[in-house]
């Protein structure tokens, strides 16, 4: 689960250093959620990365069929 601290912490299952407040960071999610109850840090919405497309810009699909004359 990815989140943002509210506080500094320390988690050695994240790294070596500390994790400074607006920190974004992934933490599995039952020491997550056990973050959150306590108010340290607060969950992240996953960022969509943009639209989801297998067009190229410009070109006309192959499967168009052709009126009959």
């Amino acid at each position: 689960m990815k989140l943002r601290a509210k506080d500094s912490l320390h988690i050695s299952a994240v790294g070596p250093d500390a994790i400074r407040p607006g920190q974004e960071f992934s933490l599995n999610d039952g020491d997550a959620k056990s973050l959150i109850a306590r108010g340290l840090a607060e969950e992240v919405a996953e960022k969509a990365e943009g639209p989801l497309s297998n067009k190229k810009e410009g070109a006309s699909p192959s499967t168009k069929t052709k009126k009959a004359e």
